[in-house]
Protein backbone atom coordinates (compact mmCIF):
# COMPACT_ATOMS: atom_id res chain seq x y z
CA UNK A 1 0.00 0.00 0.00
CA UNK A 2 1.67 3.44 -1.33
CA UNK A 3 2.01 5.84 2.27
CA UNK A 4 3.23 8.88 2.16
CA UNK A 5 4.58 11.29 5.29
CA UNK A 6 4.94 14.96 5.08
CA UNK A 7 7.49 15.89 7.61
CA UNK A 8 7.62 19.35 9.14
CA UNK A 9 9.75 21.44 11.51
CA UNK A 10 10.07 25.37 13.21
CA UNK A 11 7.01 26.65 12.12
CA UNK A 12 7.64 29.83 14.19
CA UNK A 13 4.39 30.71 14.26
CA UNK A 14 4.43 31.82 10.45
CA UNK A 15 1.13 30.48 8.94
CA UNK A 16 1.01 31.69 5.64
CA UNK A 17 4.23 29.51 5.13
CA UNK A 18 2.46 26.51 7.07
CA UNK A 19 -0.54 26.75 4.80
CA UNK A 20 1.38 27.04 1.35
CA UNK A 21 3.03 23.54 2.14
CA UNK A 22 -0.48 22.02 3.20
CA UNK A 23 -1.52 23.53 -0.38
CA UNK A 24 1.82 21.94 -2.23
CA UNK A 25 1.43 19.03 -0.63
CA UNK A 26 -2.70 18.29 -0.76
CA UNK A 27 -2.88 14.38 0.18
CA UNK A 28 -0.38 12.60 2.63
CA UNK A 29 -1.47 9.82 5.17
CA UNK A 30 0.46 11.60 8.22
CA UNK A 31 2.45 14.18 9.17
CA UNK A 32 5.53 13.90 11.36
CA UNK A 33 6.71 17.22 13.19
CA UNK A 34 9.61 18.03 14.77
CA UNK A 35 8.74 20.91 17.15
CA UNK A 36 9.25 24.80 17.12
CA UNK A 37 5.53 25.15 16.10
CA UNK A 38 5.80 28.93 17.82
CA UNK A 39 7.99 32.22 18.66
CA UNK A 40 9.06 34.86 16.35
CA UNK A 41 6.15 34.71 14.05
CA UNK A 42 2.68 36.59 14.46
CA UNK A 43 -0.03 33.33 14.27
CA UNK A 44 0.63 31.56 17.08
CA UNK A 45 -2.81 30.50 17.90
CA UNK A 46 -3.62 29.65 14.49
CA UNK A 47 -0.80 27.48 13.69
CA UNK A 48 -1.36 25.06 17.00
CA UNK A 49 -4.64 24.78 16.11
CA UNK A 50 -3.92 24.10 12.09
CA UNK A 51 -0.94 21.45 13.47
CA UNK A 52 -3.43 19.89 16.08
CA UNK A 53 -6.23 19.37 13.03
CA UNK A 54 -3.02 17.41 11.01
CA UNK A 55 -2.80 15.10 13.99
CA UNK A 56 0.62 14.66 14.19
CA UNK A 57 3.43 12.63 15.44
CA UNK A 58 4.49 15.56 17.36
CA UNK A 59 7.60 16.44 19.52
CA UNK A 60 8.42 19.53 21.83
CA UNK A 61 11.13 21.95 20.29
CA UNK A 62 13.64 24.28 22.44
CA UNK A 63 10.93 27.10 21.55
CA UNK A 64 8.08 25.58 22.26
CA UNK A 65 9.50 24.58 25.57
CA UNK A 66 10.88 28.05 26.39
CA UNK A 67 7.23 29.36 25.58
CA UNK A 68 5.41 27.04 28.02
CA UNK A 69 7.60 26.89 30.77
CA UNK A 70 9.14 29.99 30.95
CA UNK A 71 13.12 28.43 30.72
CA UNK A 72 15.48 29.58 28.38
CA UNK A 73 15.13 28.91 24.77
CA UNK A 74 18.46 27.61 24.40
CA UNK A 75 18.67 29.55 20.89
CA UNK A 76 21.56 30.91 19.01
CA UNK A 77 22.85 34.30 20.43
CA UNK A 78 22.07 35.88 16.95
CA UNK A 79 18.45 35.36 17.39
CA UNK A 80 18.43 35.44 21.40
CA UNK A 81 17.01 39.26 21.67
CA UNK A 82 13.99 38.73 18.95
CA UNK A 83 13.56 34.91 20.50
CA UNK A 84 12.95 36.98 24.25
CA UNK A 85 10.82 39.80 22.97
CA UNK A 86 8.71 37.39 20.57
CA UNK A 87 8.01 34.88 23.52
CA UNK A 88 6.14 37.75 25.55
CA UNK A 89 3.83 38.10 22.75
CA UNK A 90 3.14 34.25 22.28
CA UNK A 91 2.65 33.89 25.88
CA UNK A 92 0.18 36.79 25.59
CA UNK A 93 -1.88 35.07 23.45
CA UNK A 94 -1.58 31.61 23.44
CA UNK A 95 -4.65 29.57 25.56
CA UNK A 96 -4.01 27.64 28.59
CA UNK A 97 -4.79 24.71 26.55
CA UNK A 98 -2.07 25.47 24.15
CA UNK A 99 0.49 25.97 26.48
CA UNK A 100 -0.25 22.71 28.36
CA UNK A 101 -0.10 20.89 25.12
CA UNK A 102 3.31 22.13 24.62
CA UNK A 103 4.59 21.50 28.15
CA UNK A 104 3.58 17.99 27.96
CA UNK A 105 4.77 16.90 24.35
CA UNK A 106 7.33 14.43 24.24
CA UNK A 107 11.17 15.63 23.32
CA UNK A 108 11.89 12.16 21.21
CA UNK A 109 9.41 9.66 19.82
CA UNK A 110 9.90 7.09 17.46
CA UNK A 111 6.99 5.50 15.68
CA UNK A 112 6.59 2.99 12.88
CA UNK A 113 5.07 3.79 9.61
CA UNK A 114 4.80 1.27 6.47
CA UNK A 115 7.19 -0.95 7.78
CA UNK A 116 10.06 1.89 8.71
CA UNK A 117 10.74 2.95 12.27
CA UNK A 118 11.50 6.51 12.31
CA UNK A 119 12.82 8.70 15.46
CA UNK A 120 11.89 11.90 15.70
CA UNK A 121 13.35 15.10 18.07
CA UNK A 122 13.92 18.06 17.45
CA UNK A 123 17.53 19.10 18.35
CA UNK A 124 19.88 16.28 18.09
CA UNK A 125 19.30 12.25 19.78
CA UNK A 126 22.15 13.38 21.64
CA UNK A 127 20.52 16.61 23.27
CA UNK A 128 16.77 17.07 22.56
CA UNK A 129 16.19 20.50 23.06
CA UNK A 130 19.83 22.77 22.19
CA UNK A 131 22.38 21.27 20.13
CA UNK A 132 23.04 22.41 17.22
CA UNK A 133 24.46 19.50 14.89
CA UNK A 134 25.74 20.01 11.12
CA UNK A 135 26.83 17.37 9.11
CA UNK A 136 28.30 20.10 6.95
CA UNK A 137 30.29 22.20 9.79
CA UNK A 138 31.44 19.08 12.20
CA UNK A 139 30.71 16.00 10.53
CA UNK A 140 32.46 14.26 13.70
CA UNK A 141 30.27 15.68 16.10
CA UNK A 142 27.70 15.55 13.93
CA UNK A 143 28.13 11.97 13.31
CA UNK A 144 28.88 11.20 17.30
CA UNK A 145 24.84 12.50 18.33
CA UNK A 146 23.26 10.13 15.39
CA UNK A 147 24.73 7.30 17.05
CA UNK A 148 22.56 8.39 20.24
CA UNK A 149 19.22 7.21 17.39
CA UNK A 150 17.97 3.96 18.39
CA UNK A 151 19.65 1.21 16.34
CA UNK A 152 16.23 0.28 14.83
CA UNK A 153 15.18 3.71 13.72
CA UNK A 154 16.64 3.47 10.31
CA UNK A 155 15.32 6.86 9.28
CA UNK A 156 16.70 9.98 11.87
CA UNK A 157 14.46 13.41 11.98
CA UNK A 158 15.72 16.24 13.70
CA UNK A 159 15.28 20.07 12.96
CA UNK A 160 16.26 23.30 15.15
CA UNK A 161 18.90 24.06 12.46
CA UNK A 162 16.42 25.58 10.20
CA UNK A 163 19.03 24.45 7.56
CA UNK A 164 17.92 21.51 5.60
CA UNK A 165 20.10 18.01 4.74
CA UNK A 166 19.48 14.61 3.48
CA UNK A 167 22.53 12.52 4.60
CA UNK A 168 23.14 9.00 4.97
CA UNK A 169 25.11 7.47 8.22
CA UNK A 170 25.89 4.10 8.09
CA UNK A 171 22.90 2.29 7.24
CA UNK A 172 20.47 4.89 8.03
CA UNK A 173 19.28 8.20 6.60
CA UNK A 174 19.39 11.29 8.79
CA UNK A 175 17.21 14.32 7.47
CA UNK A 176 16.00 17.57 8.23
CA UNK A 177 13.47 18.93 6.79
CA UNK A 178 15.00 22.70 7.49
CA UNK A 179 12.43 25.62 8.66
CA UNK A 180 8.82 25.91 7.46
CA UNK A 181 8.58 29.31 8.64
CA UNK A 182 11.68 30.65 9.49
CA UNK A 183 14.69 29.25 6.63
CA UNK A 184 17.97 30.46 7.56
CA UNK A 185 19.83 28.94 4.64
CA UNK A 186 19.28 31.96 2.19
CA UNK A 187 16.76 30.70 0.85
CA UNK A 188 13.38 32.47 2.19
CA UNK A 189 11.11 29.64 0.50
CA UNK A 190 9.65 27.81 3.18
CA UNK A 191 11.31 23.92 3.70
CA UNK A 192 10.03 20.47 4.23
CA UNK A 193 10.26 16.78 3.21
CA UNK A 194 8.15 13.97 1.74
CA UNK A 195 8.97 10.29 3.02
CA UNK A 196 7.24 8.64 0.37
CA UNK A 197 7.20 4.54 -0.49
CA UNK A 198 10.81 4.66 1.28
CA UNK A 199 11.95 7.41 -0.82
CA UNK A 200 12.51 10.93 0.95
CA UNK A 201 13.06 14.26 -1.07
CA UNK A 202 13.69 18.18 -0.06
CA UNK A 203 10.98 20.24 -1.18
CA UNK A 204 10.67 24.44 -0.95
CA UNK A 205 7.40 26.34 -2.06
CA UNK A 206 7.39 29.89 -1.91
CA UNK A 207 4.58 31.79 0.20
CA UNK A 208 3.49 35.42 0.80
CA UNK A 209 6.13 36.62 3.20
CA UNK A 210 5.10 40.00 2.65
CA UNK A 211 1.77 39.12 4.59
CA UNK A 212 4.15 37.72 7.20
CA UNK A 213 5.82 40.73 7.89
CA UNK A 214 2.27 42.39 7.47
CA UNK A 215 0.90 40.19 10.43
CA UNK A 216 4.11 40.96 12.66
CA UNK A 217 2.82 44.67 12.24
CA UNK A 218 -0.07 44.29 13.97
CA UNK A 219 1.56 41.95 16.81
CA UNK A 220 2.49 45.41 18.95
CA UNK A 221 6.09 43.89 19.24
CA UNK A 222 8.80 46.81 19.29
CA UNK A 223 9.37 47.88 15.44
CA UNK A 224 13.12 46.59 15.57
CA UNK A 225 12.34 43.49 16.77
CA UNK A 226 9.35 43.50 13.62
CA UNK A 227 12.01 45.31 11.35
CA UNK A 228 14.97 41.93 12.20
CA UNK A 229 12.27 39.87 12.14
CA UNK A 230 11.13 41.09 8.50
CA UNK A 231 14.93 41.07 7.40
CA UNK A 232 15.37 37.43 8.68
CA UNK A 233 12.16 36.32 6.93
CA UNK A 234 13.07 38.08 3.74
CA UNK A 235 16.32 37.11 3.37
CA UNK A 236 15.96 33.40 4.40
CA UNK A 237 18.18 33.83 7.31
CA UNK A 238 20.55 37.20 8.82
CA UNK A 239 22.16 39.10 6.55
Amino acid sequence: MAMKLLILSDVHSNLAALEAVLRAEPSFDRVLFLGDAVDYGPDPVACLDRLADLEPVWVRGNHDNAVATGADCGCAAAFRRLSRASREFTRSVLRPDQLHLLRTLPVERTVSVGGQDFYLTHASPADHLFEYVSPAADPQRWARAMEAAPDRCRVILVGHTHRPYLRPFRDKTAVNPGSVGQPRDHDPRASYAVWEDGHISLKRVSYDVASTVRRLEETGQPDEVVRALAVVLLRGGLP
